[in-house]
């Protein structure tokens, strides 16, 4: 099957599940605080054994020329798209809490975490905070970042926004899909 036919399912997966919403009037709150007409939600499309087969099949297609050891990012919206690639390419997976535990071993990075070359995932990119902060402590522990996946990039800044993620701290950002694909989609549905 092509690249474009997976795309194809992708986007009709998140019609199909009701994963792409669009309020024009109150709008979504979004992670960041900003108010969107827009609200994605991988985590319906990723509750789906075939969607995390498909979308894994679709990062490793992107991910094609990239050397890395390990997949992972911070939690919650990466989990199960890392452990997806993780599967698919068998390669080991990793979480970034948030904040350190106050218990335990107290653990920032949770998995297995190695040195060298890791892919950083994301379910959604719109400002480019999950992964900047994900990067910071796997550079922390060791790893070497220098690309970033996401499945839907909404940013809606295009390559502006992560050209600058890219000069600022040394990252590449690829999308599965963008924001703009999910409503000119949308529209013709």
């Amino acid at each position: 099957m092509s690249v474009g036919a997976y795309k194809t399912m992708l986007l009709n997966a998140f019609y199909d599940l009701d994963a792409f919403r669009q309020d024009w009037i109150d709008g979504f709150t979004l992670s960041s605080g900003e108010t969107s007409p827009f609200y994605v939600d991988c985590r319906v499309v990723m509750s789906y054994p075939y969607m995390r087969t498909l979308v894994a099949t679709m990062a490793c297609w992107v991910l094609r020329d990239k050397t890395y050891g390990a997949v992972g990012g911070l939690e919650l919206g990466s989990i199960s798209f890392a452990q997806a690639i993780s599967d698919k390419t068998q390669v080991r997976s990793f979480i970034v809490r948030k904040e350190q535990k106050s218990h335990g071993t107290g653990r920032r990075i949770e998995g297995a975490p190695i040195t060298g070359p890791v892919i950083i995932v994301d379910d959604v990119y719109t400002t480019g905070n999950s992964i900047i902060t994900a990067t910071k402590v796997a550079r922390d522990h060791g790893m070497q970042v220098t690309d970033a996946i996401v499945i839907v990039d909404r940013s809606n800044r295009d390559w502006v926004e992560r050209e600058q993620v890219k000069h600022d701290h040394g990252i590449t950002v690829h999308s599965l899909l963008t924001l703009r694909e999910l409503e000119e989609w949308k529209a013709m549905k």
